[in-house]
């Protein structure tokens, strides 16, 4: 995951860097890439949290990674790559992304 800090940016590069962006809020506990899903998209936290989680053999809930405000989170093997997602990201409480 990436955390950016806004003020090391040059205004040119953060806006041209969000200008094709789109502003999506999560409900807390709300499913925002299923697993076996594709990824098509880098999530910039402006507000609020998400985890990327995923199930082990047992079936057991496993969180892989937590990413907060200023941060960008993906499942860089589906986005990247094009194929179906083997983690799932959720809201942990609402998140405006």
């Amino acid at each position: 995951m990436i955390k950016i800090d806004r003020t090391s940016l040059d205004q040119e590069v953060y806006d041209t860097l969000f200008e094709q962006s789109s502003l999506q809020e999560f409900r807390a506990n709300e499913v925002v890439v299923e697993i076996g899903s594709m990824c098509n998209y880098l999530f910039f936290i402006e507000k609020g949290m998400l985890c990327n989680f995923y199930f082990d053999q047992k079936g057991n809930d496993i969180t892989h990674w937590f990413a907060c405000e200023n941060m960008i989170t993906t499942v860089p093997p589906s986005f990247f790559n094009l194929e179906p997602s083997i983690f799932g990201i959720e809201a942990v409480e609402n998140t405006t992304a």
